[in-house]
């Protein structure tokens, strides 16, 4: 009989192992630096990252989703060095209002909805937290001249984020 117990880091969250999680959230958090590199336009960009996040969702489900975006919110945030800052902050009331769109997601993709819905609704959810943040912090940011704007970018950054996931989670045959 063998008594030797050996530690080991080979766990699974929702039947993921972590090595997999951890290579889906490398992934996502490069993509996020990467976009934070790239040439503004104002205080948006367009959230690719999450298109990793939904796939694992599609693919992984929605414990190994989440482990990906937490872990790309502090990795992306700490490599950028926004943790602790305004910024931060923002990417922190988006990403609570997204993960409860992602929360909702397999209630809503067993009443039919797709993943481009499903990314569709966590980017305006992302914008809407963003800008409930900036309404407490800022209460006098005109948030009745920006709002429609930003929503209307969300759905569009959502749409093209959708198209990104669906991408990812095709199999072989169709790619």
């Amino acid at each position: 009989m063998n008594t030797h117990h050996k530690a080991s880091l080979d766990f699974t969250i929702g039947g993921t192992s972590a090595a997999r999680i951890t290579l889906l959230a490398a992934l996502a958090t490069a993509i996020h630096v990467a976009e934070g590199a790239l040439p503004a336009l104002g205080p948006i960009k367009p959230g690719f990252a999450n298109a990793i996040v939904l796939a694992t969702w599609q693919s992984h489900g929605l414990k190994a989703a989440l482990m990906v975006n937490v872990l790309r919110l502090l990795c992306g945030a700490l490599l950028s060095g926004a943790l602790l800052s305004p910024r931060f902050g923002l990417a922190l009331a988006g990403f609570a209002l997204s993960s409860l769109g992602l929360l909702l997601a397999p209630k809503l993709a067993a009443r039919g909805v797709s993943l481009m819905g499903v990314s569709v609704l966590c980017a305006w959810l992302h914008m809407v937290g963003q800008l409930l943040a900036l309404g407490i912090v800022f209460p006098h940011f005109p948030l009745g001249a920006t709002a429609p704007w930003l929503l209307a970018y969300a759905l569009v950054a959502g749409l093209a984020t959708g198209w990104l996931a669906l991408y990812f989670v095709r199999t072989p045959k169709e790619a």
